[in-house]
């Protein structure tokens, strides 16, 4: 399995047409399964965590996978503190689109 980091930017505008709205970060990975050098995709369902401090400070996380074919679909996830799980049967890129939520005060209020 190959792990990797790629621009999010590359994929910015096909993730805010499918989610609809273009939120303020982006974290993106590229997902490989490799047999002997070769990529492969799972013959079935494969249960997938990300795993990142910014996820338990992130406000509605949502991840989009990038198919092959250059389309994109919103991934039906489970968010649980620092981690954001979903099943799939495929690998390419996965973009992790979040909001940072925060909380400032001035003069005590």
């Amino acid at each position: 399995m190959s792990v990797k980091a790629v621009e999010a930017e590359e994929y910015k505008d096909l993730v805010d047409e499918t989610l609809g709205v273009s939120k303020a970060e982006s974290q993106s990975l590229d997902i490989t399964f490799l047999n002997n050098g070769k990529e492969i995709e799972p013959e079935g369902d494969v249960h997938v965590t990300f795993r990142a401090d910014f996820i338990e400070s992130a406000a509605s996380p949502e991840v989009v996978h990038i198919k092959s074919d250059g389309t994109a679909e919103v991934m039906d996830t489970q968010v649980v503190n620092d981690e954001i799980s979903l099943v799939t049967d495929q690998f390419s890129v996965y973009v992790i689109r979040y909001t940072v939520d925060f909380h400032w005060e001035a003069n005590g209020q």
